[in-house]
Order: C-alpha cells, then sequence, then structure tokens
C-alpha cells in the first residue's frame, strides 16, 4: 500500500512541477507579446521565431559582436529586432534602415521580457519561448556558436 502512495506522490509531484513549469513559459510569453504589442506589433500573428534584443546594458563588445552578426539576417522576416540602444556605443544605423521587423524603444528603455535585462537573443516556437540566450563576455564564444546554428 505504501508503495501506491509512494508512486502517486511521485507522479503528483512531476505533473505539478511539469505545469508550473509550462504556466511560467505561458506567463513569459504573454509578457513579451504585451510588450511588444504596446509597439504595435503582433508578435502572435507575424511568423518571428527570434527577437534579437540589443540594448546598451552589459558587455559593450558582446553586443557590438552580436549585432554585426545579426546584420545578416537584416532581410529575415522570421527575425524582429528590439532596439533599446540609442547607438551611442552601437551601431545602430543598418537597423534604423528597416521598413519592419524592428522596434526601437528609446523612450521606456522597457526589456522585453524580465529574464533578459541585457542584449541577447529570445527564441519563439509554437507561440512560446524556447530559448533565451543572455550574451555575456564569459560565455560569447559558445553562445555565438549556438547562434549560428539555431
Amino acid at each position: 500500500m505504501a508503495h501506491k502512495h509512494l508512486i502517486y506522490l511521485i507522479l503528483s509531484s512531476f505533473i505539478l512541477v511539469f505545469y508550473s513549469c509550462n504556466q511560467t513559459k505561458n506567463e513569459d510569453y504573454k509578457a513579451l507579446s504585451v510588450q511588444i504589442g504596446s509597439q504595435n506589433f503582433d508578435l502572435q500573428h507575424s511568423g518571428v521565431n527570434k527577437i534579437v534584443v540589443i540594448t546598451d546594458k552589459g558587455c559593450p563588445s558582446c553586443t557590438n559582436t552580436l549585432a554585426r552578426i545579426a546584420l545578416d539576417e537584416l532581410a529575415d522576416s522570421t527575425t524582429l529586432f528590439y532596439i533599446t540602444s540609442k547607438g551611442n556605443n552601437i551601431n545602430i544605423l543598418p537597423f534604423m534602415e528597416l521598413k519592419k521587423n524592428v522596434i526601437f524603444d528609446w523612450q521606456t528603455g522597457n526589456k522585453p521580457i524580465p529574464q533578459l535585462s541585457a542584449t541577447g537573443i529570445v527564441y519563439l516556437k509554437n507561440n512560446q519561448i524556447d530559448t533565451i540566450i543572455k550574451i555575456n563576455a564569459e560565455e560569447i564564444g559558445k553562445q555565438i556558436e549556438f547562434i549560428k546554428q539555431k
């Protein structure tokens, strides 16, 4: 009898943890969608599967590296560029020439989602957050390799 209770307890715990993780992802995606929606962009129906976030926060050389890599994707309609940088340390002129899939949030300086407080990339899948990469100096080599492969 105790064995059945133990199995029930383990399965219940697993289901609860799985549900909690999915709820957090749903809430994060909703917050992201609302933030981007406040900039007149319909994330859910856009076909975007990657958001490149470029800020003035964090490692400036890391941000410049990501910005240079992102320039290769300017024509990719599945990539959204969310830029809070004012261009003091980063060349944002190529992004300013885009007619679509770019958001400049200079007024509020909001971060698109709480987990990404500096430059990074948010990968989306099925209207959910799949992966978040926070660009940092310690891991930039590995991060750039991952970005190029994804």
